[in-house]
């Protein structure tokens, strides 16, 4: 009997060691399968960047940037500014703490509604606790729903029931079949289509990757007023709050109430608003004890010193000029209406250090995109900059009075009037012309002054040749086109940041 109690105990443990061990073999497959699933999930978030429409009319791919939330340190803005596009080129949040020393972000999204900016709101409050929400008047306005601009936005939500919430209602999936939902609510089932359009723009870095600027977007280009049809954009469409408008903004404003958070309205300048959607505006921000800043008013824009002709991006955006007005108008207001506690040392300096790396890429921005030689040397003017000039073909007819002061502001002092089609070198390092060779024949100039730094330069005027060689640590980056060539080293960056050409053989007005 012992011998049978024996064999049965060993029998029982052998079934047990079995059964361990198929559990084992099926965490191991079930665990593969999840991380298998995680990776594919990874994968098609990463390609849905790729596939997804981009808004080329405007710069960096104009992809809009929520979740650099996530990175933000803990509690640390005292201002949300909730709203559209105008939001994302119109409002600078680091020139409103440089001057004033509020700490803000932008948190946009194209034509953005009050249902979107409900679901921002409520997920922004989950990792920040802001003294104001600063609230486009255009949420409150109302208009069509916009499904691509809220998927871009909530897809990058951290995964929460929120987040489902926010698909749902956000995306209008009420009666759709599973399929459908999973085809709307994600980019990378949405656009797979799109793999035999797919251009270099596509895999282009989008603005996360300047997110320390806070959720804004420098933008350039310019739109004279006179050459705007206003008055198209004046005529209203919208009377009234429509109710699924009102029923998101009453729950902002709960929202807010319970946080004990100050809501502002504002609205940017822009030629798509009218007294019609001001008095609407206003209206509900009476009802709803908010402050109501329309900076479509003439007198505010006065005040402003904003310039029509210059500081309009579009009828309804503006440009990086009008920008920098509207924040300092912003900024001084919200300063005379709210108070905002002192900031922490360790705040202080992440926020300086951001601040200079908005400035260092505007000024890099902005030396690119210079379109004349005068703007371009009063831009290129600073201490960390090599600059080096090398003249192709004929570049001294065309050369204006200011063209000449800046050149010679350099310490480029040359008789261009006397070297018609001739052959021109010069490096200005630190602020100071270190080499100028000038003649009507091939000029060749080396200029070692560091270790990481190599520059050896040509320049043939029509008489002597016909090039141009700007060579920098052994790559070529002159343009090689007539007129002046011109490259910035930055030296701190230890790498070439522009190069441009300037026909200055032509004569202006020709």
């Amino acid at each position: 009997m012992q011998n049978i109690k024996i064999q049965e105990d060993d029998k029982r443990q052998g079934d047990d060691c079995k059964k361990k061990s198929n559990v084992k073999k099926h965490c191991g497959r079930l665990l593969k399968v999840v991380v298998f699933v995680l990776m594919i999930a990874i994968a098609a978030g990463n390609l849905g960047e790729v596939l997804a429409y981009k808004h080329d009319e405007y710069d960096a791919n104009n992809y809009f940037d929520f979740d650099y939330l996530y990175d933000l340190p803990k509690d640390s803005l005292d201002v949300v500014y909730l709203g559209t596009s105008q939001f994302h080129m119109g409002i600078t949040p680091l020139e409103i703490w440089k001057k004033y020393g509020i700490t803000g972000a932008n948190f946009t999204s194209s034509a953005n509604r009050a249902w979107l900016a409900y679901y921002m709101l409520e997920e922004i409050l989950k990792y920040q606790n802001p003294k104001v929400v600063v609230m486009d008047a255009a949420l409150i306005r109302g208009g069509n729903n916009n499904v691509v601009g809220n998927r871009r936005i909530i897809s990058q939500f951290r995964f929460s029931p929120l987040k489902l919430e926010a698909l749902y209602n956000c995306l209008e999936l009420k009666g759709k079949s599973i399929d459908e939902m999973i085809n709307i609510s994600s980019e990378f089932f949405a656009y797979h289509d799109r793999w035999d359009s797919l251009t270099q723009y596509d895999f282009a870095d989008d603005v996360s990757s300047y997110a320390y600027q806070k959720g804004y977007l420098l933008s350039t280009s310019s739109t004279p007023h006179s050459n705007i049809d206003y008055e198209e954009y004046h005529t209203p469409v919208i009377f009234k709050i429509e109710e699924q408008t009102k029923l998101y903004m009453e729950k902002i404003k709960k929202l807010c109430d319970e946080k004990e958070i100050e809501i502002m309205v504002t609205k940017l300048p822009s030629e798509m608003w009218n007294p019609t959607y001001s008095k609407i505006v206003e209206d509900w921000a009476d009802e709803n004890q908010a402050l109501f800043l329309d900076m479509t008013q003439k007198k505010i824009l006065r005040k402003m010193n904003f310039d029509l002709e210059k500081d309009y991006l579009d009828f309804n955006h503006i440009n990086y000029s009008g920008a920098e007005l509207v924040s300092d108008y912003l900024g001084s207001y919200l300063t005379e209406n709210y108070e905002f506690d002192e900031k922490s040392e360790e705040i202080e300096a992440a926020w300086d250090a951001d601040y200079k790396k908005y400035e260092d890429y505007r000024s890099t921005y902005m030396l690119k995109l210079a379109n004349n030689l005068t703007d371009f040397i009063e831009l290129a003017k600073q201490p960390d900059y090599v600059i080096c000039f090398s003249i192709k073909d004929e570049a001294t007819q065309g050369l204006t009075d200011q063209e000449l002061e800046e050149l010679q502001s350099l310490g480029i002092n040359i008789d261009f009037a006397q070297n018609y089609r001739g052959s021109m070198v010069a490096i200005v390092d630190n602020g100071e012309t270190v080499i100028q060779n000038f003649g009507q024949e091939e000029q060749i100039c080396e200029y070692h002054p560091y270790e990481n730094l190599e520059i050896e330069m040509i320049s043939k005027g029509y008489n002597a040749g016909n090039q141009s060689s700007i060579v920098i640590n052994g790559q070529e980056y002159s343009k090689n086109l007539r007129g002046m060539n011109v490259v910035v080293y930055d030296k701190k960056k230890n790498e070439v940041i522009c190069s441009s050409v300037f026909d200055t053989w032509t004569i202006e007005g020709e």
